[in-house]
């Protein structure tokens, strides 16, 4: 009786150390595939602090999950969230196709930063669309590691109160805040889709939202610039003529300032 005690003991120990392992690596493996896997689709950087996932129920959190915004952008950021919550199926990481069944993400941070004549999130939406393009030059080859590839189901990814920051560096102009209230994709990638194809189509539904709220700020600007513009060729004809009245400079930057006024930086 004593040695079956023993036994089961043993057994009972060997089980919790397994159950541990078993999460700890589940943790693991979310956080270092993100870290590992996210730059060389987006090709900037990606970064998550930390993964905290049940491995029996499967819910859980990921915290200070940010995207790098692309070569050629000032901002550090593209996006970044303090917390988001994600529901999958555990075993599924050790599968063919990892199955999500709900990404939560709320009050995530969005730059919107347009400069000579394009903007970050399109560029970034093309770097991630260019790596899944065969180049015209390179024959294609048979793909023998296409049954090894990993595949991500998403059943559903909700986006709720977005703060997206407008920045317009060129101009001087910056912290113009969007928000838009709510992003809902069912049913992205599975069997036949890359993990670069469901970044690509996730960008393109962010990008189908933000561009109606920041298009009001664009087309204040692009029309403040046209009067802008109108009046310096009126005023150089004047000072051509020496007829430029000093009064009406001054009137005229008054008038733009109020034009301008929430475009502009506040000091």
């Amino acid at each position: 009786m004593k040695k079956l005690v023993v036994f089961l003991s043993i057994v009972v120990g060997l089980f919790v150390v397994l159950i541990v392992l078993a999460y700890l690596n589940l943790n693991t493996i979310v956080e270092q595939g993100i870290k590992k896997i996210g730059p060389k689709i987006t090709k900037t950087s990606v970064n998550l602090t930390r993964a905290k996932i049940s491995l029996f129920s499967g819910q859980g959190e990921l915290y200070n999950f940010a995207v790098g915004n692309p070569k050629g952008f000032t901002s550090p950021y593209l996006f970044k969230v303090k917390k988001l919550d994600i529901a999958l199926k555990p075993m599924s990481l050790f599968k063919h196709t990892i199955v999500i069944d709900k990404i939560y993400i709320y009050s995530p941070y969005i730059a919107y930063e347009y400069r000579k004549n394009k903007n970050n999130l399109t560029v970034f939406q093309k770097n991630i669309q260019g790596e899944t393009q065969p180049k015209a030059h390179m024959k294609t080859r048979p793909q023998n590691t296409a049954k090894k590839q990993k595949h991500i189901f998403i059943k559903e990814l909700i986006i709720k109160n977005a703060q997206v920051e407008v920045l317009l560096p060129e101009l001087g102009i910056k912290k113009k805040q969007v928000v838009v209230k709510e992003i809902r994709l069912k049913n992205l990638g599975g069997k036949g889709k890359s993990t670069k194809q469901i970044i690509a189509e996730i960008t393109k539904a962010i990008l189908d939202k933000v561009i109606p709220g920041v298009s009001p700020v664009l087309g204040q600007l692009k029309s403040g610039l046209k009067d802008v513009q109108s009046k310096l060729k009126g005023n150089l004809q004047e000072l051509k003529q020496g007829t430029l009245d000093q009064e009406k400079v001054k009137s005229q930057v008054k008038g733009l300032k109020e034009q301008f006024k929430g475009l502009l930086p506040k000091k």
